[in-house]
């Protein structure tokens, strides 16, 4: 890969089908920083195939502190399925308080792969503010994904307000959903887990 490619050509080719010259524009994009920051923010904007959420993983390579805003928008305001979950995936793992309120909207998006990102980033952030939300995620999901993913984070909490709320699907058939169950209500300093 030449060395003096331009930030466009090399964020072109996040695009590429072979797996090498992805990956190699993205190491390079990475090694340019800051220079290259603002073009991966407007890519990551034309929700343009998978260049957009690959440069939502770069920009925060680069510079997380700076990636959070661009981050709440497109978790916030992107039709593009793919991007809003990798939002909700790079927030839960930045660790901000900020970006808390956005998480718990996003529990109520339209599509289960943002839900259970939102879900499972809330759970690593750890901060209780989300525990009502995700018991009201639980309460009214009638899927096993959810379920066994809403379960997992509130267990990550570890609020014990949460405990009432987890205790009826210790009896789920569903093996996964049954057993974060235990495990959550373990987690917590349940008396019978």
């Amino acid at each position: 890969m030449d060395k003096d490619e331009s930030i466009s050509v090399l964020i072109d080719k996040l695009d590429i089908i072979d797996l090498e010259v992805r990956l190699a524009a993205q190491r390079r994009l990475i090694e340019r920083g800051h220079e290259a920051f603002e073009p991966l923010v407007a890519a990551m904007r034309s929700e343009e195939g998978a260049k957009c959420w690959v440069a939502a993983k770069i920009i925060v390579e680069i510079d997380p502190s700076r990636a959070v805003p661009p981050l709440l928008e497109a978790l916030t305001n992107s039709p593009h399925l793919i991007l809003r979950q990798t939002a909700a995936q790079l927030l839960g793992k930045l660790g901000s308080p900020q970006v808390v309120p956005a998480l718990i909207n996003a529990l109520d998006d339209c599509t289960v792969m943002v839900q259970l990102a939102a879900a499972e980033a809330l759970g690593n952030l750890g901060d209780v503010r989300a525990v009502p939300s995700l018991i009201m995620v639980l309460q009214k999901s009638d899927s096993s994904t959810i379920q066994h993913t809403v379960i997992r984070a509130l267990g990550n909490l570890g609020d014990p307000r949460a405990i009432e709320a987890i205790l009826p699907f210790v009896n789920s058939e569903n093996y996964h959903v049954h057993s974060r169950a235990v495990d959550s209500l373990h987690k917590l300093n349940h008396p019978d887990y």
